[in-house]
């Protein structure tokens, strides 16, 4: 299929740990997404994976719901400060900075999680019912790396009206180096590229004519 334009509209995927049973326990106690899930783990045991605000916000999220919650951290927590001082509050939640997580136990649900100390190397194992893996994104665009130019986080770099590098090739939404991830955001981006499109074609309709 031929065309005289292209809008990347990709939009991003959530970045995995790589580690067993991540995949295999995934909708049997593992959750990526604290906003559809949190609700079947009330009062539970759980783990939460990540020391950003997205990681620290779950944990406050659980432990409203009476869960007992323990907070993992590949470094030292970086959210907001608010949400940090309810986080260290609570006597329900355990932080561990400075831990990589192994391992996903269970054979037909989570049962725990196997995780290791940066510092002495030193393994621990901790029961739960579930976990939350919130370590970040990662935008779509393993497919136009060699055609767009992105920046360190992989993000297709754009302009104020959503053209790229390359003439004709735009983006929007959260693939792109624009400011917010979020819903409306990218809709409004879409928008823009939309018009933006249409704006370069007439202008190559009208060269053309002359």
């Amino acid at each position: 299929m031929l065309a005289r334009s292209l809008i990347i509209a990709t939009g991003m995927k959530r970045r995995k740990l790589g580690i067993p049973g991540e995949e295999r326990l995934q909708r049997k106690g593992v959750s990526h997404s604290s906003v559809q899930d949190i609700a079947l783990f009330k009062g539970l045991d759980v783990v939460v994976i990540g020391g950003g605000n997205s990681g620290i916000q779950t944990a406050n999220d659980l432990n409203r719901m009476g869960c007992k919650v323990t907070l993992a951290s590949k470094g030292k927590l970086i959210g907001d400060r608010t949400d940090i001082d309810e986080l260290k509050k609570s006597d329900k939640i355990e932080i561990l900075e400075g831990y990589d997580v192994l391992e996903i136990q269970g054979k037909e649900k989570v049962e725990g999680i196997v995780i290791q100390s940066q510092d002495i190397q030193t393994k621990r194992q901790i029961l739960c019912r579930g976990v939350f893996i919130q370590i970040g994104l990662l935008p779509n665009t393993e497919f136009c790396d060699d055609l767009v130019g992105l920046n360190e986080k992989g993000e297709i770099i754009i302009n104020p009206d959503c053209s790229t590098n390359i003439e004709g090739i735009f983006a929007c939404g959260d693939v792109t180096n624009c400011f917010g991830k979020r819903i409306v955001i990218a809709s409004g981006e879409g928008a823009k590229a939309c018009l933006s499109v249409k704006k370069y074609l007439l202008q190559k309709e009208a060269s053309h004519a002359k």
